[in-house]
């Protein structure tokens, strides 16, 4: 498990959960057997890949 051989994270996020996404990731993260912080990390690239792979099937883009 972990990140693939040679692969570095270029930049850091700081999160402020609530008590129950808390909880939440930390069940899935040890029912997984994965750090809280990679759990997050998976979960976040899939929400964002998931996003991504909507607005294309849209044919639209999402402004600020």
């Amino acid at each position: 498990m972990g990140r693939p051989k040679g692969t570095k994270f270029q930049k850091s996020l700081s999160l402020r959960l609530g008590d129950d996404a808390w909880m939440v990731l930390e069940k899935m993260a040890e029912d997984e057997k994965r750090p809280i912080g990679m759990m997050a990390r998976i979960l976040l690239e899939e929400a964002l890949g998931a996003r991504k792979t909507k607005e294309e099937l849209s044919g639209r883009k999402k402004g600020r």
